[in-house]
């Protein structure tokens, strides 16, 4: 039985590591297509203002953002954080109360 769930976990692995492949195929060349269209609507805007007269403009190269995982904050970072807001409740509490006696 042993045998068997080594073969089926290889097949599995072997048809989840094809899909994967064709996923990342996908993902390049939609990432290739879009470079293309990007051209190719800089270059039909550019057209179209040359021909209303105005000159061409160049748009910035798209800039790929990096989906950085978000930092947690540390326990300090979080009771510096308690701290400041405590103390500008406080400010803000006795600047009311210094309004309200005059």
């Amino acid at each position: 039985m042993a045998a068997g769930d080594e073969g089926m976990n290889w097949l599995r692995e072997f048809f989840k590591s094809r899909y994967v492949s064709k996923i990342e195929a996908d993902l390049a060349s939609a990432l290739e297509l879009e470079a293309a269209l990007r051209v190719e609507n800089r270059a039909l805007v550019n057209s179209l203002l040359g021909t209303a007269g105005v000159a061409p403009i160049e748009l910035p190269e798209k800039v790929h953002k990096i989906n950085a995982p978000v930092r947690r904050p540390t326990w300090f970072q979080i009771s510096r954080r308690k701290e400041f807001e405590a103390g500008r409740a406080l400010r803000e509490k006795t600047q009311e109360e210094a309004n309200a006696s005059r």
